[in-house]
């Protein structure tokens, strides 16, 4: 749509019905308006030698593994630490050689996740250390064989790496278009209408990643 006063002294407006295209769509559209006609373009990401070396040493000995990111900006769309006991819980029954990684990003989070984590099992669950920065954070889902999500920044840094993903959003969400994930496999799962992130059920979760976990075993297709 055009703006309906100018933003800018000098702006040019690619008029169109953005929220029903992807981002990644909107990169390329402005690459063309600038004169450059590709037909797709790919991330260029280059981790940080002590993040990789670091998330190499997290997860030595220690595949295939599960990233589970827990944050996303509000609380209310968030994973709860109860419902993540019970998802990671429920993974592990179903398959004991799995590992999982817990992201969190904040202090006080981190502090309640360990306790969760202590709960869950002896060592089938870490929770990844705090950085001040993502760098830790993408070099281990760079790593994954699967992230599991809220709608946050995981989500397209597993996309840029081609890792699958189940993504999971509250009943109100409104980025399933603009921000899903890019990767070749992935799932969205969307709660009841006006329902909180925390309705889905762990277990259906979990299904969904071990489902999709050994979709991506058989036979990764190549990212779009």
């Amino acid at each position: 749509f055009e703006p309906s006063r100018p933003l800018a002294t000098r702006q040019h407006v690619l008029a169109g019905y953005w929220l029903q295209r992807h981002t990644c769509e909107r990169h390329l559209r402005y690459l063309q308006w600038l004169g450059l006609p590709q037909a797709s373009y790919r991330y260029d990401l280059r981790l940080m030698p002590s993040a990789a070396s670091e998330a190499a040493e997290l997860v030595a000995g220690q595949m295939p593994h599960i990233v589970i990111a827990c944050d996303d900006s509000t609380a209310d769309r968030s994973f709860d630490t109860g419902w993540l006991q019970q998802c990671c819980t429920r993974l592990l029954q179903a398959d004991s050689t799995l590992r999982i990684i817990v992201l969190c990003t904040g202090q006080s989070r981190h502090d309640a996740l360990a306790a969760m984590v202590r709960a869950v099992s002896g060592g089938d669950v870490q929770l990844a250390p705090l950085r001040p920065d993502a760098g830790l954070a993408l070099a281990l889902i760079a790593k994954a064989d699967l992230l599991l999500s809220p709608d946050t920044f995981a989500v397209h840094a597993a996309s840029a790496f081609n890792i699958p993903v189940v993504a999971a959003y509250p009943g109100d969400a409104h980025t399933l278009v603009t921000w899903a994930p890019r990767s070749a496999l992935y799932l969205q799962r969307v709660a009841a209408p006006g329902a909180a992130l925390s309705t889905h059920d762990p277990q259906a979760i979990a299904k969904d990643c071990l489902a999709l976990l050994q979709q991506s075993r058989e036979s990764k297709p190549p990212s779009p």
